[in-house]
């Protein structure tokens, strides 16, 4: 059995797919199996999968009709067999060494049952980020745990993980995660999965290590403003919040729950409604009801504040409200000197490693 199981979906994603496989195979730490779930792609990446097949018998992969991320996913956790899990996109990449680093850190944090690790994101070719840090030391930088057991680490965790843990910039023991599924959403499954990830698991870790290259495409599904992903935003923040209730947690998270979730509402729908326009104010204000009243996160001043936004359903003071403070948070990361120093931070992070 190895150590890791490293699952990619694949689909369509030929030109990214050799970096991203070679980044693998190219780690110091062997003890790994790489499961690839071709989704049904119609360019040349199948032809690169087989061929990493042939070549390198850690490398197993699975072709089927296009399904989605989603299910892709499931299938690779079915056929995994690695103590912990990583899921890995296609067009992504991992950081030199970062298996070893993280085997040190399990290690050292004591297996957990979630290792939250870092990473960064690029806007066009990774290479030259990564290697600033391939002949760097493989020291675990940061690496800190905790138990969760009693209502203060329960609050804890959810605090700092909920929302920011997703498939991809963590580990999972297998057998944490092993019954979980990813719905099949347009967008936002992965959020919904870290979630409930983190319902499931009675410790987690983390290390400040960038050990992930995240590839965000400009026609990627997070960036596409239409109807269908604005009503996915909506539904996972409604099942976040029905998990979250009907778990263990439910009464000790109100507060914090709708904290989250309306950063889910409002940040996440915001371009959406902007788009959409009338019809998406309409299907926000449908949302927002079943979301804040429906499910009783909002009390007092704030309850009938939003009772009385959606009983005049007036879009300006919705907006004012809800989208006005999101506009101001987006003009400010654009901002030269704010996009500048997140550059800055992005890159010293990658050469901390």
């Amino acid at each position: 059995m190895p150590l890791f199981s490293i699952i990619v979906p694949v689909f369509n994603v030929a030109p990214y797919l050799r970096e991203c496989l070679d980044s693998m195979r190219n780690q110091s730490f062997r003890d790994w199996e790489c499961i690839c779930i071709d989704d049904g792609s119609t360019d040349n990446s199948v032809d690169i999968l087989d061929e990493y097949v042939e070549q390198d018998s850690r490398f197993y992969v699975v072709h089927q009709v296009n399904t989605g991320v989603s299910a892709a996913r499931n299938v690779g956790v079915a056929k995994a067999s690695g103590k912990y899990i990583w899921f890995v996109d296609g067009d992504d990449q991992v950081m030199p060494n970062a298996l070893k680093v993280l085997n040190t850190a399990l290690a050292t944090l004591q297996h957990p049952d979630i290792v939250a690790l870092g990473w960064c994101r690029f806007k066009n070719n990774a290479t030259p980020v990564f290697r600033d840090a391939e002949h760097e030391n493989v020291k675990v930088i940061g690496g800190a745990v905790r138990v969760i057991k009693d209502r203060s680490s329960v609050r804890e965790v959810f605090q700092k993980y909920a929302g920011s843990l997703l498939c991809w910039n963590a580990l999972y023991r297998r057998e944490c995660v092993a019954r979980l599924n990813f719905r099949g959403y347009p967008n936002g499954e992965d959020v919904l999965w870290g979630v409930e990830a983190l319902l499931a698991a009675k410790s987690i870790g983390s290390v400040g290590n960038v050990c992930y290259g995240y590839f965000q495409r400009a026609n990627s599904a997070c960036r596409r403003f239409d109807e269908r992903h604005l009503v996915s935003s909506l539904s996972v923040a409604k099942e976040i919040i029905d998990q979250v209730q009907r778990s263990p947690w439910g009464n000790w998270l109100d507060d914090l729950l709708l904290r989250k979730v309306r950063t889910v509402v409002n940040s996440v729908a915001y371009q959406p409604v902007r788009v959409l326009g009338r019809r998406g104010y309409e299907v926000w204000m449908q949302y927002a009801r079943e979301i804040y009243l429906d499910r009783r996160l909002l009390k007092g001043g704030q309850k009938k504040m939003m009772e009385f936004l959606l009983q005049v359903r007036s879009r300006f003071l919705i907006w004012l409200f809800c989208f006005f403070p999101m506009q101001a948070k987006a003009s400010l990361l654009k901002n030269p000197l704010v996009f500048k120093l997140n550059e800055w931070k992005n890159q010293r992070r990658v050469r901390m490693l």
